[in-house]
């Protein structure tokens, strides 16, 4: 796997503001915060994790499959990124738990150390 490219200023603040907007229930406000993020940086997979609990509290199961799929590709290391994608694929449309389970199963094989 490749080593991801860190955010460069001023993006780290916004994904701590937006993170923090998260803890405080304001979820809308942590989604503009994102938005300030330069937009080639908005694909990260820092800035997805974020995304994706933005979109999940929204119940917006579709995009959270696409994020966490994303996610997945792109940093296969990150334990998160399965189980997001596992719980998403539970609720997305055609989804079901015989569609999480095969995902959840791979993630335990990366991942033996951490309860999945």
């Amino acid at each position: 796997m490749t080593k991801l490219a860190q955010l460069q200023h001023p993006d780290p603040m916004h994904l701590e503001a937006a993170a923090g907007w998260i803890q405080l229930g304001d979820y809308d406000s942590a989604n503009d915060e994102l938005e300030k993020i330069r937009a080639e940086w908005r694909a990260h997979p820092d800035v997805l994790d974020l995304r994706w609990l933005i979109y999940s509290h929204h119940e917006q199961w579709d995009a959270c499959l696409d994020i966490a799929s994303a996610i997945v590709k792109m940093a296969s290391d990150r334990v998160w990124g399965w189980v997001h994608k596992a719980y998403a694929l539970r609720r997305a449309t055609g989804g079901g738990i015989e569609k999480a389970k095969p995902v959840l199963l791979e993630a335990a094989k990366l991942f033996p150390g951490d309860t999945v």
